[in-house]
């Protein structure tokens, strides 16, 4: 309500309000369960270590992932991202390797593969769009190389919705040797996520 005025939210992308029954799993959790998960030997921290993992597990499942223990929670995307980008790839490439992106990204999957270009001194490649708007696979193919080492692209872009086919995407990544990062934020409840099938690296979403 803005000055008693119902409306619509449409600013899911970025943030959205969460719903009740999340509310009062932090509440419960906050007001009577406020233990760490791992760290306990007693009954409760048993528990809420038990809980933990249960959502963990619901994660996995829901990604259709292989395993549980690939799944690896994050304070949200972007923070996923700067993981991927800062904690793994700038301590892997090289000068002259190659990192390829799109002009579909959200910040959060450009600006942190712009710094570890220029800190690694990797060449930064961004595929545009066909007649179509879609990702140019042409363009993304033409641009691949075996110096490409990372393919950082969104599954679903956040402004003009068009789906990219990832799996494609990393099966040609994979034959040049490189590694695949797919951001899903706006594809999470769109269709069935099989991460497995897929078959990248990394998969970051945000789910609420």
């Amino acid at each position: 309500m803005i000055d008693d005025q119902k409306i619509a939210y449409l600013d899911n992308a970025a943030t959205m309000p969460m719903p009740d029954e999340v509310l009062e799993v932090i509440d419960t959790y906050y007001h009577a369960h406020k233990v760490n998960v791992h760290r306990g030997m007693y009954r409760l921290a048993h528990q809420v270590t038990e809980q933990y993992e249960a959502v963990r597990q619901a994660t996995a499942n829901f990604i259709n992932a292989q395993d549980s223990s690939e799944i690896i929670f994050t304070s949200g995307t972007t923070d996923a991202l700067n993981l991927v980008a800062f904690g793994y790839a700038e301590k892997q490439l090289q000068p002259d390797d190659e990192i390829i992106i799109s002009v579909l990204e959200h910040h959060s999957n450009f600006i942190p593969w712009q710094r570890v270009a220029r800190k690694t001194g990797a060449k930064l490649k961004i595929v545009g769009l066909d007649d179509q708007q879609n990702l140019d696979m042409q363009q993304f193919s033409e641009l691949l190389t075996e110096k490409t080492k990372l393919v950082a692209i969104t599954l679903v872009s956040n402004v003009l919705g068009s789906i990219v086919d990832a799996k494609q995407i990393i099966e040609q990544t994979h034959h040049m040797g490189g590694s695949g990062c797919i951001r899903c934020c706006s594809s999470s409840w769109s269709f069935t996520l099989r991460c497995s099938k897929i078959g990248c690296g990394f998969f970051s979403l945000f789910w609420t």
